[in-house]
């Protein structure tokens, strides 16, 4: 701490890369608090390498991290990646990997929520 007080260029430093942090937090609270996990997770499986093609595709994480990285818990997820299966969008091809049968129906959930 002696050390902020000392020299002004470090306490700039650090006060810039807290404010860059802090805006990085308040930027994920507002997608988080103004979309829902369908429409979250919908665009995390859109981002997937290969989840145009057809092929299977990992989470990239397990669905703990995912609810994490989401904002919500592990439960909701599988609540979802279950209603997106109904819906005939995606399906499980086991062991984490998931294959997204309707790309163009799951990406306008991803940029309208519809």
């Amino acid at each position: 701490m002696r050390l902020l007080g000392e020299d002004a260029e470090a306490a700039a430093f650090f006060l810039n890369r807290l404010a860059v942090r802090l805006r990085g937090v308040i930027a994920r609270f507002n997608v988080v608090n103004q979309t829902s996990v369908a429409v979250r997770l919908a665009r995390h499986l859109t981002d997937r390498p290969d989840a145009a093609s057809g092929r299977n595709v990992s989470l990239g994480m397990t669905q703990s991290e995912l609810a994490e990285e989401l904002g919500t818990v592990r439960e909701v997820v599988v609540r979802e990646l279950r209603r997106l299966s109904e819906r005939r969008l995606t399906a499980s091809g086991g062991r984490g990997l998931y294959r997204v049968l309707d790309y163009p129906a799951l990406r306008a959930i991803a940029e309208t929520g519809e």
